[in-house]
């Protein structure tokens, strides 16, 4: 089902850091535009705030095209949200946020706590406490940042195909501010 891929204004493009799948950058902007072009997947990625908080979930099954995209030192980057993927083909969901808090050193400590539930409602996977931003400034101007850690999912073939929900439940430590979103990733057999 075509979705529509997002634009991100950005006012920098400095690579942070980098895990096995995810890169840290910096990133403007207090909104996302659609900009019209069209892609694969169920719609929109997932945004959730709370106050000055604010996360988006996107799912992508190409991590290399997603952080390339990412990392372009543009004005906008245009990150389509993925989120239909083959069977036995690992599909990601990063958290793009904006607004964590500092403590008194100046860093920010952002975890998420993910839950997955296979078709039929039952939970499928489980994960505490993942790294979205933990011993990091915030980034300036309110910009959007990329978590250095993603959450990724291969099902099996004994996994049921269909619509596996995931649920982030995001915590910013600092300011106690806690914010929920969820990602429906349609998994097919070809």
């Amino acid at each position: 089902m075509p979705k529509p891929a997002r634009k991100i204004e950005r006012r920098a493009a400095d690579v942070l850091g980098a895990c096995a799948f995810l890169s840290a950058v910096a990133l403007a902007g207090t909104s996302w535009a659609q900009d019209g072009s069209r892609g694969r997947g169920s719609g929109p990625p997932s945004e959730a705030s709370a106050g000055n908080f604010s996360v988006i979930l996107i799912a992508t099954t190409d991590t290399e095209k997603f952080l390339s995209d990412w990392a372009k030192p543009t004005v906008g980057a245009y990150l389509e949200n993925d989120s239909q993927t083959l069977r036995n083909k690992p599909i990601f969901t990063f958290v793009i946020f904006k607004g964590c808090s500092a403590d008194t050193s100046g860093n920010c400590n952002v975890t998420a706590d993910y839950e997955t539930t296979d078709p039929s409602g039952k939970q499928y996977d489980h994960t505490r406490a993942a790294d979205i931003w933990v011993g990091h400034p915030p980034a300036p101007n309110e910009s959007f940042q990329l978590s250095v850690s993603g959450y990724g999912l291969r099902i099996e073939d004994k996994d049921p195909l269909g619509v596996y929900r995931v649920r982030a439940t995001i915590t910013d430590h600092v300011s106690g501010v806690v914010v929920r979103t969820e990602e429906s990733l349609t998994v097919t057999a070809h």
